[in-house]
């Protein structure tokens, strides 16, 4: 049973099955999300999905870590992961890719989606049954991906300067 009627936002609520990721894929997700975490945080500045390339046969390259098997990543899957990201990061979007891990007997899917505050998201996290693939429980969470502390520290030091440098300019005439 939902929570809150169907509306623009069903993808937070709506009861799903698992996905049938391979292992390699599941890292590939949890790659792609943690990628889009420091993209979101700032601690990087780009982040680079994928390339399709056109000439003679169409291709489509993605950027993977060198520890995954690039051979257990199906293309159409990895396409769907990144297409999350670009989803996602449009304004006006559903939700995030949905990145899966295994935890000992249990398989949890987590999907970040996009909220009013620019540094605020909802994370939903799934956690399924291993074995039968059937549904323990949801849980949301907001989590603040920008660390404030860290920018008013940055803030306070730049007005330190300044006062400095007003300081200077007053007692040198």
């Amino acid at each position: 049973m939902d929570l809150m009627p169907l509306t623009d936002g069903a993808d937070l609520v709506r009861t799903r099955s698992p996905i049938a990721y391979t292992e390699a894929e599941q890292q590939f997700s949890l790659f792609m999300q943690r990628k889009l975490h420091r993209l979101l945080r700032g601690a990087e500045n780009n982040l680079i999905l994928m390339r399709r390339y056109c000439q003679d046969r169409p291709e489509v390259a993605f950027f993977l870590p060198s520890r995954i098997e690039k051979q257990q990543i199906r293309c159409q899957v990895a396409e769907g992961i990144v297409q999350g990201v670009l989803r996602f990061l449009d304004p006006f979007a559903p939700g995030g890719p949905i990145a899966q891990q295994v935890r000992s007997d249990r398989l949890i899917e987590i999907q970040t989606f996009p909220t009013q505050y620019p540094h605020i998201v909802v994370e939903r996290t799934d956690v399924f049954q291993r074995q039968s693939g059937q549904c323990l429980y949801i849980e949301w969470q907001a989590v603040r991906v920008q660390n404030q502390r860290k920018s008013t520290l940055v803030n306070r030091a730049l007005d330190i300067a300044n006062l400095g440098l007003e300081l200077v300019r007053f007692i040198r005439p």
